[in-house]
């Protein structure tokens, strides 16, 4: 078992996303979610997953880590999507299962195209530029939040590359999907 395999087995368990939607009642904002909630365990050393994994406290975690961006005030999740969110109740369980397939199957596709970029980036031994700042745009949200990411960073990028190689990017995965 390695840290990609533990991903793609909580990604596809069900039971995960049935309890973000239980705990974010916002739309589809459990959807986000799941989603950073899979992001961070993404950024996880691969040894402490594995520890969890084995010592068969990794369900837990995932619930408390789902728990807690979903209701602390100071988890990052609830701080930017949830913190002075209006409930609108025509919003609350609209989606029907159908959709919410079709938008997970969506997800694995996009994610599995991510995921083929970047080998073919680094089998070509250059650095996965557009993949990453894809990931940046996907975790941030906005172009400026990607270029003031790498600015941070001492990586200067022009507000117009960035825009220009995510819609690439995007344009590239939408593609390869049909």
């Amino acid at each position: 078992m390695n840290k990609n395999k533990i991903i793609e087995g909580i990604y596809n368990d069900k039971q995960y996303l049935n309890y973000c939607k239980q705990v974010c009642r916002f739309g589809d904002l459990y959807d986000d979610l799941f989603q950073y909630m899979i992001l961070y365990l993404l950024e996880k050393p691969e040894e402490e997953l594995l520890r969890l994994y084995n010592s068969g406290g990794l369900r837990m975690y995932v619930a408390r880590l789902i728990y807690i961006n979903s209701k602390s005030e100071t988890a990052p999740f609830y701080n930017l999507y949830i913190k002075n969110k209006e409930v609108n109740p025509l919003e609350l369980d609209n989606v029907s299962s159908e959709e919410t397939a079709e938008k997970e199957m969506l997800i694995i596709r996009v994610s599995k195209e991510i995921e083929k970029e970047v080998r073919e980036c680094i089998a070509m031994n250059k650095y996965p530029s557009a993949a990453k700042l894809f990931e940046v745009y996907v975790e941030k949200g906005s172009y400026q939040s990607v270029v003031n990411e790498f600015k941070d960073k001492g990586i200067p990028l022009k507000y117009k590359t960035v825009r220009r190689l995510i819609s690439e990017f995007k344009t590239k995965i939408k593609n390869n999907i049909k």
